[in-house]
């Protein structure tokens, strides 16, 4: 009957070696597939609210939504004022969605800032997502609430040099206007800051770098502005 020899030490090193170096290898390639797969999922997520603004357009005479920015400050507002909230972009569009809430929950979703000014410490419960005090993952442009769209959606853009959001817009398309974005650049890898998905006027999605320098347009051509409901 044949014997078979048993591992040395030194050989079972060597292969626990092989198998360490092999997982370092492919370790930042795994980590490269999901982040893209997670950018990927929330394009598709922007496309879909992008076609619902389109089905409410078409439902509402061509006018925008009114919605507020962000829930949790609109909430705060609305009480000092006296009046009744906003309601958010997935509450407005709860129709055309379909009811799929998840679609405004990006995967790559993370709340590592805060935005000094904007959003009040006391009125938020700390989470790692935007999506669980928000309820999205996207921040809504709300100086198009309630504009008229004049003309085609692709015909909406920015005119003034004096822009303040969070990202540098693509240089093709530098001008015009965007609907929706990630709350923050969730989409980065290690060595750079990131970047937001965008959902433009005409309905396309782009992602464009983080920028420090915030600024936005202030005069919008292609939408009248109509009387607050």
């Amino acid at each position: 009957m044949r014997r078979f020899r048993a591992f040395t030490l030194i050989e079972l090193l060597v292969v626990v070696a092989i198998i360490g170096l092999m997982l370092g290898i492919m370790m930042p390639s795994l980590k490269e597939v999901r982040r893209l797969s997670k950018r990927t999922v929330c394009q598709k997520n922007l496309d879909q609210i992008g076609v619902a603004i389109h089905a409410y357009l078409l439902n509402h005479k061509d006018t925008f939504p009114y919605a507020c920015r962000l829930r949790s400050w609109e909430l705060r507002e609305a009480q000092k004022e006296n009046r009744k909230p906003l309601p958010s972009l997935p509450e407005v569009l709860h129709r055309e969605i379909g009811g799929g809430k998840n679609v405004f929950a990006c995967p790559a979703d993370r709340n590592t800032m805060s935005l000094p000014g904007e959003v009040p410490a006391d009125d938020v419960i700390p989470t790692d997502r935007y999506f669980d005090n928000e309820g999205t993952s996207y921040e809504w442009e709300s100086r198009l609430n309630g504009g008229i769209v004049g003309f085609k959606l692709a015909r909406v853009y920015v005119t003034s040099d004096d822009r303040t959001k969070r990202y540098e817009l693509a240089a093709l398309y530098k001008n015009l206007m965007w609907m929706m974005f990630d709350f923050e650049a969730f989409h980065g890898g290690t060595k750079v800051r990131g970047s937001q998905n965008i959902l433009y006027t005409d309905l396309h999605v782009d992602s464009d770098k983080w920028s420090d320098k915030k600024e936005v347009g202030k005069e919008l051509v292609g939408v009248t502005p109509s009387p607050s409901p």
